[in-house]
């Protein structure tokens, strides 16, 4: 598969540092920041299936006027 490119981001130098300065050792900063990116898209898909799954269960309560209330037990 052939490689594409993210643009260049410019930043403020203190941001620059503060990511260099939690580097583990032998990472580079490209590899911090792709492995940032992987999982911000993570989050943002899983928030998104999390989000359509809360209204598709609340177009079914409207539907069908069953609410299942939650139960909580603590221990």
């Amino acid at each position: 598969m052939k490689t594409a490119t993210i643009p260049s981001l410019r930043v403020d130098p203190e941001l620059r540092a503060a990511a260099e300065s939690v580097l583990k050792e032998g990472e580079t900063l490209s590899a911090f920041v792709e492995n940032s990116l992987r999982r911000q898209i993570d989050y943002r898909k899983t928030q998104a299936e999390f989000i359509a799954r809360g209204l598709a269960s609340l177009a079914e309560a409207e539907r069908t006027g069953f609410i299942t209330r939650p139960t909580m037990s603590y221990p």
